[in-house]
């Protein structure tokens, strides 16, 4: 099956990196849009040219990733000619799928999906809603499938991919305060980095009983029990919910 890319964004550049250091890496042709990094991408991989112009990439495609940016969909796809036998994946997140099958017409077999940055290293999960055949055999290449019931429950699950940044600010922060304490740069970096996947293993394997997990980490009038009620008592955990509650407001507006 040959892949076509429309866009090379961060995503795609992710994806495209997974697929191509793996095994059987499946030829791909990327559209000319940033044109370094296309070319950058072809220059990296045997398996990955550069189309002459987006049509090229979906004339040279079976399966159609489209990887650019919400706000520049439709100018992008209302200039292409899809075919009935393609099959398309949208990674665009505030782009449903109302105007996603009106977009790619006559195309039908369409799937929405989440890859992450890390599917460049193929760990991680990768949310898709519908399960498109296709899609998932080769988006299993590069990471964990989570399939989606619903497209409206799609929406909770990529908010939930807006914590990332904050997530590594928190790992920053941290990493800071211990670098003023005196724990060298490169130490500290390594430390915290370690001790969050490994906290991230255990999680993994404590399934959806995370309550307990919190309450087996802490003793009372131990060190993360302090840590924890001075957290809880600033909000951090309201403004959480805040940011989460503003990023799926700001995906269900997209969907009306």
């Amino acid at each position: 099956m040959k892949l076509g890319f429309l866009g090379t964004g961060t995503i795609a550049e992710a994806v495209l990196t997974g697929l191509c250091t793996g095994a059987d890496p499946p030829p791909t042709v990327v559209s000319p849009r940033n044109a370094d990094r296309a070319r950058a991408l072809a220059g990296r991989f045997a398996t990955v040219t550069v189309g002459k112009d987006n049509q090229a990439v979906l004339d040279g495609a079976d399966l159609v990733f489209v990887a650019v940016r919400p706000q520049q969909a439709d100018d992008v796809l209302k200039q292409l000619r899809f075919r009935r036998d393609h099959r398309v994946v949208s990674f665009a997140a505030l782009y449903p799928m109302s105007k996603l099958s009106l977009a790619v017409a006559p195309a039908t077999a369409i799937c929405r999906a989440i890859p992450l940055p890390s599917a460049a290293m193929r760990v991680g999960p990768i949310a898709v809603w519908p399960m498109l055949p296709e899609a998932v055999e080769i988006l299993a290449r590069i990471g964990t499938i989570v399939p989606i019931a619903d497209e409206s429950l799609l929406e909770p699950v990529w908010a939930t991919t807006a914590l990332m940044a904050p997530f590594y600010e928190q790992l920053r922060q941290i990493t800071s305060w211990a670098v003023d304490e005196g724990v060298s740069p490169e130490q500290a970096g390594a430390y915290v980095a370690a001790l969050y996947s490994a906290w991230s293993a255990v999680a993994s394997g404590a399934g959806d009983d995370l309550a307990a997990l919190r309450d087996t980490s802490q003793t009372l009038g131990g060190l993360n029990e302090q840590a924890l009620r001075i957290m809880t008592n600033a909000s951090h955990y309201a403004a959480l919910h805040t940011a989460l509650d503003a990023v799926l407001g700001r995906l269900r507006e997209s969907a009306v």
